[in-house]
């Protein structure tokens, strides 16, 4: 499944979806699925973990600051530990049906190209984008929830905030964990389609950030009080 946002003219979501059924059928929505799903829970059982950890040792007072320091360091040390997964998912969903690859065949590509390291391509912005959306939906969700805001809202709200803050680093990770280098995709980006070339695609980002990053603060904050 090529990425709509390679795309030289833009494409509604309706059209997209089309685009790639026609093109590579309906499987093609599920392609990376594998490591995707030891993606999230590589990742998410590291970064609660580390919440909890580094929660204990930042010496500041509960608050939105703290929260947002404690997330943003959460985030990133999940990020390395998860980060093979996340790049093997991108290799995999970018690949055109007629140039399919296993799960296996893309390990021993990236492999055989640039050896241990090469399944951390693309990790610096990697771990600057994570940081930054981690800080600010901690952040943001702890600032909101002091105000007794439905934990719900808070939660979808913080989503929404950090996603559209960072998603032009999302966007420029996962081409540099297909190819090129950093300042050739910003460059390219801003050639072809300007400023708003660095947010295409961010209407889809949404709809998945904001219901996941509501359910994972809600969850976490449920945890912690059975648990405490």
């Amino acid at each position: 499944m090529s990425f709509i946002t390679d795309s030289s003219t833009p494409l509604t979501s309706i059209l997209a979806v089309y685009h790639i059924v026609r093109k590579e059928g309906i499987r093609a929505f599920w392609k990376g699925n594998i490591p995707a799903e030891l993606l999230y829970v590589i990742y998410g059982a590291s970064q609660f973990t580390s919440f909890t950890i580094v929660s204990n040792v930042v010496p500041l007072h509960d608050g939105p600051l703290k929260d947002m320091i404690v997330g943003a360091t959460a985030g990133s040390m999940a990020t390395v530990i998860s980060y093979p997964f996340d790049l093997l998912r991108t290799r995999l969903a970018s690949y055109t049906k007629s140039g399919s690859k296993s799960l296996l065949l893309s390990i021993r590509e990236i492999w055989k190209e640039n050896g241990p390291l090469g399944f951390f391509k693309g990790c610096q912005v990697g771990i600057g984008y994570i940081s930054i959306l981690t800080g600010i939906s901690f952040g943001s969700y702890s600032f909101m929830k002091r105000r007794d805001m439905d934990s719900a809202v808070a939660g979808g709200i913080a989503g929404l905030l950090s996603k559209t803050f960072v998603y032009p680093l999302d966007l420029i990770k996962r081409r540099l964990q297909i190819r090129g280098n950093l300042l050739n995709h910003i460059k390219q980006i801003y050639r072809i389609n300007g400023f708003r070339g660095f947010y295409r695609g961010l209407s889809l980002a949404l709809l998945k950030s904001v219901p996941s990053t509501a359910l994972s603060l809600y969850f976490y904050e449920f945890f912690t009080k059975l648990y405490s």
